[in-house]
């Protein structure tokens, strides 16, 4: 599986930051990896920077752009409990700090949704462990099983919502 996969490629990652780009998906520019550095020095202290992204293809949670160029889908600069009941962000645009890996790796019984279970057990735990990244990262091309498994993935979200939201947060988030 694939996250079972991400966790095996982060036991051999020596870096400090850590971040995946799935098959199909690039990078915005050729030189973001210089760009993501120079911000992390700039902006020393959280552990969890994550940056835009420009989606290519439809998508349940980033709909479409105007053909042939994409939608820019911009993160906040915080996120509230309400955001994070809302939306989630696209993993291809995480810097994160390998050691977050090491204490919580990503949990394999998500099959759709491990990504964004990591990113909710962080961000509910310390919002100030994340620092939004002002700029386009990746450009996300979509098709993946996320898409081809839309029915799965609302029953992980389901799952994620009972986990990391009160049944007062869950009521009063859905209306």
């Amino acid at each position: 599986g694939i996250y079972p996969a991400m966790n095996r490629a982060l036991e051999l990652c020596r870096g400090r930051f850590i971040c995946f780009l799935n098959a199909g998906d690039l990078f915005e520019s050729e030189t973001i990896l210089t760009d993501v550095a120079a911000f992390i020095r700039e902006n020393p202290g959280p552990v969890f920077y994550c940056g835009d992204l420009l989606t290519l293809e439809n998508h349940p949670l980033y709909g479409r752009g105007a053909e042939g160029e994409g939608r820019f889908v911009i993160f906040p600069e915080r996120f509230g409990k309400l955001s994070l009941f809302i939306r989630s962000v696209c993993q291809q645009t995480w810097f994160v700090d390998r050691r977050l890996y090491e204490i919580h790796p990503l949990d394999t019984t998500f099959t759709l949704n491990a990504d964004h279970e990591f990113f909710l057990y962080w961000l509910t735990r310390d919002p100030a462990c994340y620092r939004h990244i002002p700029f386009v990262i990746a450009r996300y091309a979509g098709g993946g099983r996320s898409q081809s498994g839309f029915a799965r993935l609302q029953a992980e979200r389901g799952r994620l919502i009972e986990r990391y939201f009160s049944p007062v947060e869950r009521i009063l988030f859905t209306f």
